[in-house]
């Protein structure tokens, strides 16, 4: 790479890390110095390149830019783009306005380190912003969902001339394959994830299915090592983001669906059966009635069957 894609470092000097702040998992794996070959793993393969040196990438994350009391959004530097990535266990819409405010404060400090003053009367350059969020709730989602901020414009506004939009994914298991293909570490985290909802699934405890689901994690090639390393904390991790509450509507709401599925499949054959001896029965003129009067259906229920 020639050196003016050489990246600038511009974290976030004086500001105070805030003590009651954790981690999310995904920050905690793809947001730490010691893991940014898995950082660079995922940006290659999001944006197709083939970037090789992990020293090019700096991570900028702001630590005093806090929407919740855990950290969820990872913040880097690379080739003359700041890029802005964050986890989302549930659908949040309004990501474009927090990414705005967020990359707000990321350009603020990319100004001041780089002594440039947007009052000047030349146009000051800034790295292009790229904004991903990276979903693995329980409600379904599509691969790839564009969330856009004049969605949520008061007056509809179609122009483009105010626009900013952050590019939602979504990487729970079975999810945007070719991606999971290209970054190895993307692919075991979500897997880590969904190992642990299927044992939940089979009855497990929470703390069981965390336990059961890191020691499979360990097992694996890319982040095997890590995972082993931090055993205890990925575990805590995993329990403090896990949302029992969302986790039974979801399964409630499923046993709902599939019983209505198997209601609507027993009613199709019920019914089925009825036309079928009223026609034995020489009485065609009665199936239009049946199909459209459920107390007809009723009444011949009792006396056919």
């Amino acid at each position: 790479m020639p050196d003016n894609n050489k990246s600038v470092f511009f974290a976030n000097e004086g500001t105070q890390i805030n003590p009651k702040v954790k981690d999310r998992l995904f920050n905690f794996v793809f947001g730490s110095f010691e893991n940014k070959i898995y950082l660079l793993s995922l940006y290659n393969a999001i944006n197709n390149s083939d970037y090789d040196d992990p020293d090019e990438l700096e991570i900028t994350t702001l630590d005093d830019v806090v929407y919740i009391n855990m950290k969820n959004d990872v913040s880097f530097l690379l080739d003359s783009c700041i890029n802005l990535y964050e986890h989302q266990s549930t659908f949040n819409p309004n990501m474009p306005l927090r990414g705005l405010m967020y990359f707000g404060h990321l350009y603020d400090s990319y100004l001041a380190r780089v002594n440039k003053d947007y009052y000047s009367g030349s146009l000051v350059k800034i790295p292009t912003p790229r904004y991903y969020v990276f979903y693995n709730g329980l409600k379904e989602q599509p691969d790839r969902t564009i969330l856009r901020l004049s969605d949520a414009f008061m007056i509809p506004d179609t122009s483009g001339d105010f626009e900013w939009s952050a590019v939602m994914l979504n990487i729970n298991a079975g999810h945007n394959k070719e991606l999971m293909n290209k970054c190895q570490a993307l692919s075991e985290y979500s897997q880590y994830v969904a190992d642990f909802r299927e044992a939940l699934a089979k009855g497990m405890s929470k703390e069981s299915a965390a336990e059961d689901a890191v020691n499979k994690a360990i097992s694996r090639p890319c982040l095997g090592k890590f995972f082993l390393k931090w055993k205890g904390d990925v575990t805590s991790m995993l329990l403090t983001e896990f949302n029992q509450k969302e986790y039974d509507e979801r399964r409630r709401d499923e046993g709902r669906e599939e019983g209505l599925k198997e209601g609507y499949k027993e009613g199709k054959n019920e019914l089925a059966r009825l036309i079928t001896l009223l026609i034995k029965s020489g009485r065609e003129s009665e199936v239009e009635h049946v199909c459209s009067d459920p107390e007809y259906m009723k009444k011949l229920e009792e006396e056919l069957l």
